[in-house]
């Protein structure tokens, strides 16, 4: 029975001759949005978003936000960079979110490396910040931290924990 609701004729037209099946992906009226070069009317360009770039963006936000911790921007960093280079897939280029996770974590890590060897540098030649960590390490564990380090390495030289450690029922 055909009254004219027949959306699947052979011509590809609806009623009214509206063509939303033709060749060339156009909807009616002209307006193209299956084009080859990802355009949108209007000029926009199209975004393809897979979960890699996605978890790349929001590992180079945790590098970002933790550029003050230690190693972890170190970390965030490098995991982002990983999910934007497996964002490609197949292609050859990554796309705009993936490139911009790359150098977005690029700097977080510069930045948290930057932060480690400054405090680095205080801790080793700044005779205030040598002060604080004494006082620190003279609460926690009863030594300065010259001796705490000496114990460190007498640890990885021997194998045997040193005793200040023993005292407070921790073990390396």
């Amino acid at each position: 029975m055909d009254n004219g609701s027949n959306f699947n004729n052979a011509n590809g037209q609806m009623p009214g001759g509206n063509n939303f099946n033709n060749t060339n992906g156009q909807m009616p009226g002209g307006n193209n949005y299956n084009n080859m070069n990802g355009q949108i009317p209007g000029g926009a360009r199209v975004i393809r978003l897979n979960m890699f770039s996605v978890m790349a963006v929001i590992f180079t936000m945790l590098a970002v936000l933790t550029v003050l911790i230690g190693f972890l921007p170190l970390f965030f960093g490098s995991m982002a960079i990983i999910f934007a280079v497996l964002s490609k897939g197949g292609d050859l280029r990554m796309n705009s979110l993936a490139k911009s996770s790359v150098i977005g974590s690029i700097l977080a890590m510069i930045a948290g490396a930057a932060i480690l060897v400054s405090a680095y540098n205080s801790l080793k030649n700044d005779p205030m910040v040598r002060e604080a960590a004494d006082k620190m390490m003279m609460e926690s564990y009863g030594v300065t931290f010259d001796e705490y380090w000496k114990g460190i390495e007498q640890y990885q030289k021997t194998g045997e924990v040193p005793e200040f450690i023993k005292q407070q029922g921790g073990g390396l």
